[in-house]
């Protein structure tokens, strides 16, 4: 490779003292990069073809001048954005005599995005340039004062660019002025740059697998580790996904580059180069800050080639493949950036993204499983005082809330007190999780019966219940939170158990109640869609005919579905008739505290013969009450 004059420190003119340091760093980065084999063949313009990838946009135009000036003989091709000009816009039949007649060299921030596709597809070799390391810095700098930077740190280095650099290198009377320079401008980017205001990871209720993962995620990030595996990580709506993203960037001490598909479409005037921008923003974003995590929330809303169907596939086409090919070279970077991509709908993403190499670790993130679960992510959104208070008391109001109810609770709480001039406390929120009951007395008791039903028929099943409670609220007049059976194979007589369950409400309601009301509607459609399955999907009873008799595949599935739930319903209201005195105990007890936890309806119905004294220690664990 060519060689940088040894005394282009002594350079009168500016702009030459500023092209010779350009070429400089533009030379320190290819000997890094490129064989010395490589480097031979394109002297001797051998014919081969590179692509570089130079660590940002602002080192496109120094890298093109300098390999131009390296390797005359070769042809030099740059770009930085999409705008086709000059030997950009050349048919593939322009292209094939210079390939074949002069080496080529093409260099571009994002190659798969802005270099012609001929070229990508018939390169000999690719290289990903980095930006000028601190040994590179250090000796440009000895160079050209004779002094050591004693003040200069690997640290300053992070996230400068081209311009930045050497405007930082203009002349000085000593190492150590060029060395502040690059030192406030450090300093200067590092207030511009948010940790964000997160829980430490350790805070979080996390499943045991992703904690574990969590951990070393700060561990490498902290250590600056390259080769980090990218992640997925999926849930329902609400469970924390951003939270986890958040609270490794706070506890690792980096900084968090968060963007989605509806940002990169807002940006400009929604045309393909403005969008494509945006998301190369993103990852320019990451490389100048690394190390750091980076986000991509709402993965799901980037198209899926798969699913495309329609005049405007090329476009949506693109946006996928653009953020395919950034991904692939944040991976060859070697930069010490993690990405993450969140989404609530794995089945809808393209495959691509989400294989070994890219998103290739996948975790999953279920909403909290107990109370105290709940009640630990709660206490993330309440002043530190209070979390410090006894909050047991909302443990059995602590039902199946997400993270983010939980949060939006915390906000209705603080509101609460905010307008009576009061700190937060306790009673608030209570208030928002138990507001005053409004249901007349009748309603409240038909609700009691029916949540009795649930719970005294599990119990009598042998599933244990987490609570039972006659609390209203999304679309619900009251919940009995019932545990799922332990693990195995799931068989007819199970799913008959589940329908029992569900059909109890509208049994006690029949026994002991006004009769059958609209209550159990979402009950009764959900055991008809149970059984439905159990006949015609799993089929657990054989061949329709062999249990409905001759003709039956005929008949109308619905009959057959509501004969045998009406069969199920008379065994329910059988077995139920000889528990009604625990029926009417429970309702009481309801009545009085409209939550019970699982081991209080243990005590309710001990002495009924359905309880155990047993019952505590063995599903404690189950119990909202508990960890």
């Amino acid at each position: 490779m060519s060689a940088i004059p040894d005394d282009f420190a002594s350079a009168n003119d500016p702009e030459t003292l500023t092209k010779r340091i350009g070429d400089r760093f533009c030379a320190s980065m290819l000997d890094a990069a490129l064989p010395k084999r490589l480097v031979s063949d394109l002297a001797a313009n051998h014919r081969v073809v590179v692509i570089l990838q130079a660590p940002g946009r602002d080192w496109v135009d120094y890298l093109e001048d300098y390999l131009r000036e390296a390797f005359p003989q070769a042809l030099v091709v740059a770009s930085t954005d999409t705008a086709r000009k000059g030997l950009h816009k050349a048919t593939s039949q322009s292209w094939v005599p210079l390939l074949h007649s002069r080496s080529v060299i093409a260099v571009s921030q994002d190659p798969g995005m802005f270099l012609p596709p001929l070229l990508l597809d018939t390169a000999d070799r690719r290289f990903v340039l980095t930006r000028p390391d601190y040994a590179m810095v250090r000796d440009c700098i000895i160079e050209l004062t004779t002094c050591m930077p004693r003040a200069l740190k690997p640290e300053h280095l992070a996230g400068l660019d081209a311009g930045q650099l050497l405007a930082s290198l203009r002349p000085a009377k000593s190492a150590g002025v060029m060395a502040k320079r690059i030192a406030a401008i450090a300093a200067r980017q590092s207030r511009t740059v948010q940790v964000p205001d997160a829980p430490h990871i350790d805070a979080l209720s996390l499943p045991e697998a992703v904690a574990d993962w969590a951990r070393r995620v700060v561990t490498n990030l902290q250590g600056r580790m390259a080769g980090l595996e990218h992640v997925l990580l999926e849930g329902p709506p609400g469970t924390g996904k951003t939270l986890l993203a958040q609270a490794l960037a706070a506890t690792a001490g980096l900084p968090l580059v968060k963007t989605n598909a509806a940002s990169w479409l807002q940006t400009g005037k929604g045309n393909l180069n403005d969008v494509l921008s945006a998301q190369a923003s993103f990852f320019a974003e990451l490389n100048r800050l690394a190390p750091a995590i980076g986000v991509i929330d709402e993965l799901d809303s980037v198209p899926n080639r798969q699913d495309l169907r329609g005049d405007y596939d090329p476009w949506w086409v693109s946006l996928t493949n653009s953020l395919l090919t950034g991904i692939d070279e944040m991976v060859a970077s070697g930069q010490p950036v993690l990405l993450i991509g969140i989404t609530n709908h794995v089945q809808r993403l393209d495959p691509a993204l989400i294989r070994a190499g890219r998103l290739g670790l996948h975790l999953i993130l279920p909403p909290p499983h107990s109370a105290s679960q709940r009640l630990s992510m709660l206490k993330l959104h309440l002043p530190e005082a209070l979390q410090k208070a006894d909050l047991t008391p909302l443990l059995p109001y602590l039902g199946r809330q997400t993270q983010a109810e939980l949060k939006q609770l915390a906000v209705l709480a603080t509101t609460r007190a905010a307008d009576e001039s009061k700190s937060l406390g306790l009673d608030h929120l209570l208030a928002v999780l138990a507001p005053p009951e409004t249901r007349s007395p009748k309603l409240r008791r038909a609700v009691a019966l029916h949540e009795a039903g649930h719970a005294v028929m599990a119990m009598h099943l042998g599933r244990p219940v987490r609570s039972v409670s006659i609390l209203s609220g999304d679309g619900r007049e009251g919940e009995t939170n019932i545990a799922e059976p332990m693990g195995g194979v799931v068989t007819a007589s199970v799913l008959e158990d589940d329908v029992r369950i569900l059909l109890s409400g509208r049994a006690a309601d029949i026994l002991v109640g006004a009769g059958a009301n609209t209550g159990a509607r979402s009950d009764i459609a959900r055991a008809a869609e149970i059984i439905h399955d159990a006949c015609f999907e799993l089929l657990f009873y054989g061949p329709t005919r062999q249990w409905a008799g001759q003709g039956a595949e005929f008949k109308d599935r619905r009959r057959l579905v509501e004969e045998r739930l009406g069969r199920l319903l008379d065994e329910t209201i059988a077995i139920l008739t000889p528990l009604r005195p625990a029926l009417e105990a429970v309702t009481e007890a309801l009545l009085t505290q409209p939550v019970l936890t699982g081991t209080e309806l243990n005590a309710v119905l001990v002495p009924h013969g359905l309880g155990s004294s047993g019952f505590t220690k063995l599903n404690d664990p189950t119990d909202p009450a508990h960890p």
